[in-house]
């Protein structure tokens, strides 16, 4: 239950392409941005999803994977001591590149204390100093599952505008998004496209990870010196993997959608289990984790993790991988099959009624929950 790897294969149609460009001799190197019809796919594909239009001759970069979009584009931009406000829960690997850029991170807090996600300008604005350079703005969120609302979006861009930041809208998990909620993205704010960087890719939405095919988006004057920097470190994107993701932008996208109900049907039957064990959360209205509140346990994040592995056989990552702030939280993942997460989730009750009273806590804690059901087992 800890993997961010989707379980469900690359698309058919998409592997075949693969391997028809492999027989028409797609084993040499591209153009550093990527292969011209790969781009203009990737131009379409943003416009038709966030009605943003980009040059794809001059402003869009395909890169390996989005980590490197992330990367190539500090590394260009920073300098010497610039902070970067990163979400206080949030995927480390941007701390690395902030670091190895010789930034700074600052941290703005994405969680409330009764667990709502929220995206709040006021918030990013206390953190705020002379050296804020840059904001990320991750929405669905890794590792929370939030979905910043319209309203939210709104107010960050305007404070981005004032306080002249540049901003990376990082999109990887924007086709999943549940319970009616609809994904908004920063970058297509009003002035905000030529303030903003725009990271995407096709490992998620695709179940691509593999591949590591990722592209970046943004005003032809950055793009100009971050390809010298893609150059200078991967030369291009494997041109294999690209003529794979020109084939899952230009072919059938209801692949997208299946896999978006898989997890829906998923997420649903998790977040009744944490109900039933009186477990709070972060409301996952997008992406494919849960951001579980195991503070009922009294346990720290690291234990439960391993107490629980050593009890039931779960795995799940602790909240201590997401950032200092996640100690009173674990990253559940919904990808894998539907009756391994109903099992997991059965293991798992087995054993938290007992580890809640070693802690001395029985009753319901938080909105959304309850206490356990009569007859639950202890450890």
């Amino acid at each position: 239950m800890g993997r961010g790897d989707p379980d469900l294969p690359t698309p058919p149609h998409i592997v075949q392409a693969a391997k028809d460009a492999l027989d028409r001799g797609a084993t040499h190197y591209t153009h550093p941005a990527g292969d011209p019809k790969l781009r203009q796919a990737i131009a379409r594909h943003i416009e038709d999803s966030i009605g943003v239009g980009y040059d794809p001759e001059s402003e869009i970069i395909v890169t390996t994977g989005a980590q490197e979009a992330v990367y190539i584009a500090m590394l260009t931009l920073l300098e010497e001591r610039d902070e970067v406000l990163l979400p206080t829960h949030r995927f480390t690997s941007y701390d690395m590149a902030v670091e190895l850029c010789g930034g700074a991170v600052k941290t703005y807090a994405t969680v409330t204390d009764d667990n709502r996600y929220s995206l709040s300008a006021d918030e990013i604005r206390r953190q705020l100093t002379p050296r804020s350079t840059m904001l990320s703005v991750v929405s669905p969120d890794n590792p929370t599952g939030g979905v910043a609302s319209p309203e939210e979006i709104t107010a960050v861009a305007a404070l981005t505008k004032e306080a002249g930041l540049l901003v990376m809208s990082d999109e990887i998990y924007s086709k999943f998004v549940y319970d009616g909620r609809k994904h908004m993205s920063i970058v297509a704010q009003p002035a905000m496209r030529e303030r903003s960087l725009l990271v995407n890719g096709l490992s998620k939405c695709y179940a691509m990870t593999g591949w590591r095919v990722g592209y970046l988006a943004g005003p032809a004057d950055y793009m100009r010196s971050i390809i010298e920097i893609k150059h200078t470190l991967t030369i291009c994107t494997p041109a294999v993997s690209q003529a794979a993701a020109l084939a899952a932008l230009e072919g059938p996208q209801d692949v997208i959608e299946q896999m978006r109900q898989t997890y829906d049907e998923r997420r649903q039957d998790l977040l009744a289990a944490l109900a039933d064990m009186g477990l709070p959360y972060v409301h996952p209205a997008g992406a494919f984790y849960v951001y579980v509140d195991i503070s009922p346990t009294g346990m720290s994040s690291p234990d439960f993790c391993l107490q629980l592995l050593k009890d039931t056989g779960v795995l799940i990552l602790p909240g201590t991988m997401f950032g200092s702030e996640g100690e009173r939280f674990i990253r559940m993942s919904l990808l894998a099959p539907r009756a391994q997460i109903v099992e997991a989730a059965e293991r798992m009750e087995t054993v938290i009624t007992g580890y809640r009273e070693q802690a001395g806590e029985c009753e319901s804690l938080g909105p959304g929950s309850r206490t356990s059901r009569p007859g639950d087992s202890g450890s």
